[in-house]
């Protein structure tokens, strides 16, 4: 079996029970380029995919996704949600006891950051540093001289 379309009612009709929404984008992509399938519009959109971040995957248009027509549990992984924000799931036509479980993965992004300090900063803290490293440092009661300082 495979995914499929039905155009009339705007439902993607799933084909087992575990799916990802990469798995329903795919089946999308391969359905539109058949025959003349993209007169229909768009029923599907995507944002992200690049590292670091998540492929979300929008049904457009009012299209929903429906579970097998069977009892059973379904789990759809992934990003998969609507642009008008309602659920993205549609009730399976017969009397079935389905479960839809949505696994929506959660990802920590680490982005690198800077400390708000130029190179031009660092340089000036340098020369600042050597220009006038014959200061006398004092801390407490203790005196020291950069050129007292024994080096052996």
């Amino acid at each position: 079996m495979a995914i499929t379309f039905d155009t009339t009612n705007k439902i993607i009709q799933l084909d087992r029970f575990v799916v990802s929404d990469r798995d329903i984008w795919t089946a999308y992509i391969n359905w539109s380029v058949l025959s003349d399938n993209i007169k229909y519009g768009e029923i599907m959109s995507q944002i992200g995919g690049v590292a670091p971040v998540a492929l979300y995957i929008y049904l457009e248009n009012s299209w929903k996704v429906r579970p097998q027509e069977m009892n059973g549990i379904t789990t759809i992984t992934g990003n998969l949600l609507t642009s008008d924000g309602s659920s993205p799931v549609s009730q399976t036509i017969g009397n079935w006891n389905t479960l839809v479980k949505m696994e929506t993965p959660v990802a920590a992004q680490a982005i690198p950051v800077g400390s708000g300090v130029t190179t031009q900063d660092k340089i000036d803290i340098v020369n600042n540093i050597w220009n006038n490293s014959n200061r006398t440092l004092t801390t407490g009661v203790v005196s020291t001289s950069s050129s007292s300082v024994d080096e052996t």
